[in-house]
Formats: structure tokens, sequence, C-alpha cells
């Protein structure tokens, strides 16, 4: 789950909206995985507005390749 708030703006004296697109206030969304997540390499960063989350996959929930040799 991420949340996070985002303040409204705050008006000068005089100033009023004619039309206000953006919203404020609390957010959150919630997601559930296919997978494990390895919790303790999890990194996110916020860069121009963009939220990058990095989540590695449990080494235990990975595939395993195994070898056929031919008789």
């Amino acid at each position: 789950t991420i949340t996070g708030k985002r303040p409204a703006l705050e008006l000068k004296e005089g100033e009023r909206y004619h039309r206000r697109e953006r919203r404020f206030g609390k957010f959150s969304r919630a997601f559930q995985l296919p997978f494990r997540v390895e919790a303790d390499k999890v990194e996110a960063v916020f860069e121009k507005g963009v939220l990058h989350l990095s989540l590695p996959r449990a080494t235990e929930d990975m595939q395993q390749k195994i070898s056929v040799k031919a008789a």
C-alpha cells in the first residue's frame, strides 16, 4: 500500500479559483503482487513527479534452471 498527502494550495488575499482540476488531501493505492519480495531490498525514488519502485523478487520464489543430460 502506498499512501501520501497533498496539501491544498493557499490563496493570497483577493485570489480565487475559476476551476480547480488537481485534487488535494490524503490518497492511497493498494495492489497485490503475484510473488513475494525481499522487503529489506525495496527501493523507492520520487523524481520529477514520478514514483519509481524497485521490488526485487524473493530468491525462494525464483525459478530454478535444471540442466537435462541426454542419455
